[in-house]
C-alpha cells in the first residue's frame, strides 16, 4: 500500500522559490532551456527595443519581436525635403516654410497653370521658377532688421536663389494662428522674392504673390483664415 504524500503550503512556496531562483540564474547564464525573464542586449539594440525573442509591446511600441500588426504604425511627422537649403531659422520656421514649398513644388503642374492665367493676363513663368521651388530654392532667416532688412519682410537678389527673411516679418507670422494660416504667408512671400531672384520685376512679383496666397488658401479652406493683409503684404 502506498501512502500518498500531501504537500504542505509551506512546500509550496519553497518549491516556487526554488524554481523561479533556479530560471533566473538558467537565464543569465544563456542556458539553452528557453527561460526568458526580461529582455537582453542584442545586436539590433538594447532593450525594450531590442531583438531578443521577447515581445516588449508595453515599453517599446516597435519592438521588432512583436507581431507587426501589432507594431506601433503611427506616420512620423513630416519634414522639408530640403532642410539644407533652409538657414538660421528656428525649427517652427523652417518646417512650416519648408513644407509650404514642398506642397507647391508638388502641386507645381496646376500651381504654374494658375499663376500663367491670372485675369487673362498671360505670363509665363519658365524653369527658374520652379526650379526654385523643387531644387535649388535657398531660405535664410535673418537675424537683424538692420540693412537690407529695414522696412522689409524680405529681400533677395537677382539670381541668387537666395530668399532672405527678415526678423520683424516672421515674428508677425509668428503671432499668426493656425499653421496653415502661416504657411500661407510663406508661400506668398518666396514666391514674391523668387521671382525676384528670376529676375522679374516688383510688378509682376506683387500679381503672383497674391494670386499665390489665393492659390492656398484655395486648397487648405477652411484650415485658411485670414487674408494677405494679415502676412503684412497688403
Amino acid at each position: 500500500m502506498k501512502l500518498s504524500r500531501q504537500r504542505t503550503p509551506t512546500t509550496v512556496l519553497v518549491l516556487c522559490a526554488f524554481f523561479l531562483q533556479s530560471s533566473f540564474v538558467l537565464a543569465e547564464g544563456n542556458s539553452q532551456f528557453p527561460i526568458l525573464l526580461a529582455a537582453k542586449d542584442s545586436l539590433d539594440g538594447p532593450p525594450p527595443c531590442g531583438s531578443d525573442g521577447v515581445c516588449n509591446m508595453a515599453a517599446c511600441k516597435a519592438d521588432p519581436d512583436c507581431p507587426t500588426e501589432l507594431q506601433d504604425n503611427t506616420p512620423s511627422t513630416p519634414q522639408p525635403s530640403r532642410p539644407g537649403d533652409i538657414k538660421d531659422c528656428t525649427a517652427q520656421q523652417q518646417d512650416e516654410a519648408g513644407l509650404a514649398v514642398d506642397w507647391l513644388a508638388d502641386n507645381w503642374s496646376e500651381f504654374e497653370n494658375r499663376l500663367e492665367n491670372i485675369r487673362g493676363w498671360s505670363v509665363n513663368i519658365g524653369n527658374c521658377l520652379r526650379n526654385r521651388f523643387q531644387k535649388n530654392g535657398k531660405i535664410v532667416c535673418e537675424q537683424s532688421n538692420n540693412g537690407r532688412c529695414d522696412g522689409a519682410n524680405a529681400w533677395a537678389a537677382s539670381l541668387n536663389r537666395k530668399c532672405h527673411l527678415c526678423p520683424s516679418w516672421l515674428n508677425t507670422v509668428a503671432n499668426i494662428s493656425g499653421m496653415e494660416n502661416r504657411q500661407a504667408c510663406y508661400a506668398a512671400l518666396l514666391t514674391h522674392e523668387w521671382a525676384h531672384t528670376c529676375e522679374r520685376g516688383h510688378k509682376v512679383a506683387e500679381i503672383i504673390d497674391n494670386e499665390t496666397f489665393g492659390y492656398w488658401k484655395e486648397n487648405h479652406s477652411p484650415a485658411v483664415t485670414i487674408g494677405l493683409s494679415s502676412c503684412r503684404m497688403d
